[in-house]
């Protein structure tokens, strides 16, 4: 048994009339600036908590600008204002790292420059709140899972490092509690309940000045024991190297794999919320859990069950695959966001890479309701739907599956063939012999000068609604579809006005044919050139600018944008090289282009560009004089939970702004739009809106 004494006098002192003169706590005036700039920065951060958490780790001002000097104990160093861990030497955590990787700053300037050590962490700090999905009406108590984060403790479940941890919390929330410390920093007058946020028990320990320890226990003087942070989630599981929550689902609702092997995916659609998932795995009687779950507005993860264990999400197939539940419902295709695919994108191809499953046997048609029982050996990547024996049919005909597929199977691992010629012929993958097994292949059509293609097929032969050619009128399958060509029929002649026309070719695992001979044609006309130079700039929370170079002889130009998520094109008609578009929705990915109108006839599209709209994250600015104003679901979708933001229209030269609505539904006495004349939310409130009218 061992007796430790808690030699750091923060805590004691914290509560003592001489803590000023002990800490001297003035505020250091250049960092005092910048912490404020830090709050200005990121307004949703708690007044105080960066200055308790750089007093808890370094005192501000008795830590060296550069580093600090080295410890007789050999612990890793304590670097700048907010006392960051670089070299965690196989124990702690690496703060440093992970500010960067959550700031936009590099490692070497948070290191040596003390503006930039608290500018990049309140940059990670406000990173983590959104994806925790706080916000500046959040309880104090709730920060401490973005503290949890960005802590150097070791988060592994170990009683001692819980210990650990939850010192370096009370001490913070003594700081902020403390009339100096509020005094000093011209803070709000905290009164938080600490003892409530510990337990009556874990208090009175934390609080002792003698604290006991041995391996399996910790208690004070008077046989009080620390029970833990049952907060405090870890990667227990060890499986994925993708950042996740874990949760554990109660014991009772998996069990043991007994040794299957894992070999499928199972995509699920939850039909409610990310939290409430995670919580009924929790629930003894549910006898359901999935191994993870996905959050829709920002693509968290949580793991509620081990991969070596047996999930229960899909009955007698639950041996050998791995479940993901996605947030959301069947019915409504809002909840499926783009980072909610591309995170469960990354996590679906790190789970196929560690198992050698073949991601190429995803299932890629859309659209499909109900139950469709497809081949465990051909469709490796599939839904609940999709297995044998089942009663769910999600996720549904909203679940953008080729997308998902594209998103799995990227195009540089893709061969692609390319004509160039205005007349030529093509073949399947096969020859004269017939095309393989899980295949596909890009074939890209594209004559110099041509206004128009026309493909016509001499044979045609691939296996009934399993394997498919598709045509698009365009250079890449994110053009226009213009044909899905399956079975043994000869298809019609198929012409694309592009001037271009890309075909993909797919095949699943069994049964293969003799495939196609085909040819093709182009007409060339007086060339009315397609626009140069695409580029989007003011990009906000649902608005953005789009340009490009103007084009001689040209009358109009046509944008052409849709959400990558959508299969229809929204058009937009301008005499002019820009255009203002909004309406567009939070975090959305969108893809467009632009066409030439001339006396001659219309170029073809250039371009599939991308563009990443604002996230929930910031304050946004428009300057334009009139516009589209939406939430953050944009015209096509909903908003979401745990929302905060402000939208400010300033127009160059405005007298007045009037703002009519079109539509309107927020939940009623929960949801709120405040409206403020003036530019920032300290103006005049003009009103507060809630509900449906």
């Amino acid at each position: 048994m061992k007796q430790i004494y808690i030699v750091n006098l923060l805590i004691i002192l914290l509560s003592s009339s001489v803590f000023a003169q002990q800490l001297n706590i003035t505020p250091v005036h250049q960092y005092d600036a910048y912490f404020q700039e830090a709050y200005r920065t990121y307004p949703d951060i708690p007044q105080g908590i960066l200055e308790a958490v750089a007093y808890s780790q370094t005192h501000i001002r008795h830590i060296k600008e550069d580093n600090t000097m080295s410890s007789c104990m050999a612990m890793p160093r304590y670097l700048g204002v907010m006392g960051l861990i670089e070299d965690g030497k196989s124990w702690f955590n690496n703060s440093l790292l992970l500010v960067a990787e959550n700031s936009r700053y590099s490692i070497d300037d948070i290191k040596n420059n003390p503006r930039i050590n608290i500018l990049a962490y309140a940059q990670a700090y406000k990173t983590i709140m959104f994806q925790l999905g706080l916000n500046k009406r959040s309880d104090i108590s709730q920060h401490i899972d973005v503290l949890n984060n960005l802590s150097e403790i070791p988060n592994d479940g170990n009683l001692g490092n819980d210990f650990a941890f939850d010192t370096y919390i009370y001490q913070l929330l003594r700081f902020l509690n403390d009339d100096t410390f509020q005094n000093a920093y011209q803070l709000p007058k905290y009164d938080i309940d600490i003892e409530s946020i510990f337990g009556e028990n874990n208090y009175k320990v934390l609080s002792s000045n003698i604290v006991n320890l041995s391996d399996d226990d910790i208690y004070d003087n008077n046989a009080r024991s620390y029970s833990g942070n049952q907060q405090r989630f870890s990667m227990s599981c060890g499986d994925t190297s993708l950042p996740v929550i874990f949760d554990g689902a109660d014991p009772s609702n998996y069990s043991s794999r007994n040794g299957t092997a894992i070999t499928h995916v199972t995509i699920h659609t939850v039909q409610g919320s990310y939290s409430g998932a995670i919580s009924w795995f929790k629930n003894p009687i549910a006898n359901v859990s999935a191994h993870y779950t996905l959050r829709s507005s920002d693509g968290q993860i949580t793991q509620s069950v081990c991969e070596i264990d047996k999930g229960w999400h899909v009955g007698n197939s639950n041996p050998y695959t791995v479940g993901l539940e996605h947030e959301g419902y069947v019915e409504d295709a809002s909840w499926y966001t783009d980072i909610m695919y591309q995170t469960s994108a990354d996590l679906v191809t790190d789970i196929c890479d560690r198992y050698s499953i073949p991601i190429i046997r995803t299932f890629d048609e859309n659209g499909i309701s109900g139950l469709y029982p497809l081949s465990d050996g051909c469709y490796k990547v599939k839904g609940h739907q999709h297995y044998a024996n089942q009663t769910h049919v999600d996720p549904g005909p909203y679940w953008d599956w080729n997308r998902f597929y594209d998103l799995l199977n990227p195009d540089n691992l893709v061969n692609q063939n390319t004509y160039t010629a205005c007349s030529g012929t093509f073949q399947d993958p096969g020859g004269a012999s017939n095309y393989g097994n899980d295949e596909r292949e890009f074939y890209l059509i594209a004559p110099t000068g041509a206004t128009s293609i026309t493909l016509s097929f001499s044979s045609f032969n691939l296996e009934t609604d399993y394997d498919y050619l598709y045509v698009y009128d365009g250079d890449s399958y994110n053009d226009s579809l213009i044909a899905v060509l399956n079975g043994t029929s000869i298809p019609s002649p198929i012409t694309a006005n592009s001037g271009e026309m890309f075909l993909e070719f797919r095949t699943d695992c069994w049964t293969t044919a003799s495939g196609w001979d085909a040819s093709w044609t182009c007409s060339t006309a007086s060339a009315c050139e397609e626009p140069l130079n695409l580029n989007e700039t003011a990009i906000t929370l649902n608005e953005s600018q789009f340009s490009w170079d103007p084009v001689p002889n040209a009358i109009s130009y046509t944008l052409r944008i849709r959400r990558s998520l959508e299969t229809n094109w929204d058009y937009y008609s301008t005499t002019n090289t820009s255009i203002n578009i909004g309406g567009l929705a939070n975090d959305g990915l969108y893809i467009w282009g632009v066409n030439t109108v001339c006396s001659s006839g219309t170029s073809s599209y250039n371009g599939t560009e991308y563009i990443n709209t604002g996230s929930l994250n910031s304050s946004y600015t428009t300057t334009s004089c009139s516009g589209i104003f939406t939430d953050s679901g944009g015209e096509i979708g909903t908003y979401q939970n745990n929302e905060t933001w402000l939208y400010t229209i300033s127009p160059t030269n405005a007298t007045q702004v009037t703002m009519t609505f079109t539509s309107f539904n927020i939940e009623s006495g929960y949801d709120y739009l405040y409206i403020y004349d003036g530019v920032d939310d300290t103006a005049p409130l003009i009103g507060t809106y809630s509900g449906t009218t």
